[in-house]
C-alpha cells in the first residue's frame, strides 16, 4: 500500500524499496552470524568430549580395566 503512493520515477520509491530490502536482510545476518559464531564452539565441544571415549571403544583398554599407554 505505502509502495503504491509514490509515482513511478519519485526518487522516494527508490529509497522506499531500498529499505525494504534492508530490512528484509537484517534478521537473516543476525541469524547466520550468530550460527556462524555457535557452531565452531559447539563442535570443538564435541571433539573434546568424543576424545575421551575412543581410546576404550577401539580396545584400547587391557584387561585390567586401564587404557594401554601410547607413546608417540
Amino acid at each position: 500500500m505505502c509502495g503504491s503512493s509514490f509515482s513511478e520515477n519519485d526518487p522516494t520509491t527508490q529509497a522506499f524499496n531500498s529499505s525494504v530490502v534492508f530490512l528484509m536482510i537484517t534478521p537473516y545476518v543476525i541469524f547466520f552470524t550468530a550460527l556462524g559464531c555457535v557452531a565452531p564452539l559447539y563442535r570443538r565441544g564435541l571433539a573434546a568430549r568424543r576424545g575421551n571415549i575412543v581410546p576404550f571403544l577401539a580396545g584400547g583398554c587391557t584387561a585390567s580395566g586401564r587404557p594401554k599407554e601410547v607413546t608417540p
